[in-house]
């Protein structure tokens, strides 16, 4: 029976392959999408409640030592980033890497990022599973929480290969999947951090609507060779 609580030392290690190629192949598949993947982008974070929570978190980050921000404001901050993270951002993510695969195929349309809501009672279970289990680990130690987070990182990908698996077959496929790789994923998102800082610190997040379309095509194109290579083996 697979435990996912072991901390997996010798998996969240620093045996790291570095995957490149996946960036660059993400922005030669951009090339002339680039207007049209950031509106769809820019839809999906007012939508996703993500563009209101920035606001507000960019708000009370920098002006709640100065200014004092009132706790209601917080208060609503939290509600806000809590009923979008546990209802609404999981669907988004199996839509989104839908979008980008889609991408990659020259047949992406806007209603591919509403392809969680298809199958929304196993996207809010699985959100919610995760959620729990990841804010556990983190309040433990950071390190097992890491490794649940990015041990179940494959399931929004693998609802997309198999809309008709169970939660708990997806959870497991997705640990499977990422034995071993933990750390390369981790890094591989990390790569991606000063252009975060910059949209944070500027645009108020606002600029990460140009910024996903690369971060989401380049982890599409990562998550899939993940998925082929783990068949292949088998």
């Amino acid at each position: 029976m697979t435990n996912y609580n072991d901390t997996e030392n010798l998996d969240f290690n620093f045996h790291v392959k570095e995957p490149p190629n996946f960036k660059k192949t993400a922005l030669s598949y951009l090339k002339g999408k680039w207007i049209y993947s950031a509106i769809v982008f820019f839809i999906i974070k007012i939508l996703s409640l993500s563009l209101l929570t920035d606001i507000l978190n960019s708000f009370v980050f920098k002006y709640i030592i100065i200014l004092n921000i009132p706790l209601r404001i917080q208060i609503i901050s939290l509600i806000i980033s809590s009923i979008s993270l546990l209802f609404i951002s999981f669907p988004f993510e199996v839509g989104i890497l839908n979008y980008c695969i889609n991408i990659k195929n020259n047949k992406s349309d806007f209603k591919d990022i509403f392809y969680g809501f298809k199958i929304y009672s196993k996207t809010l279970i699985l959100g919610i599973i995760i959620g729990l289990l990841s804010a556990i680990g983190l309040l433990l130690l950071v390190v097992p929480g890491m490794i649940i987070i990015y041990g179940f990182s494959m399931t929004p990908f693998i609802l997309l290969k198999d809309t008709e698996i169970s939660s708990t077959d997806a959870l497991k496929l997705s640990w499977d999947m990422t034995r071993g790789k933990k750390m390369d994923i981790f890094l591989f998102e990390l790569s991606f951090i000063g252009w975060r800082i910059l949209s944070s610190i500027i645009t108020l997040s606002l600029g990460d609507i140009f910024l996903n379309p690369y971060f989401y095509t380049a982890k599409s194109l990562y998550f899939e060779d993940i998925y082929n290579e783990y068949y292949e083996t088998k």
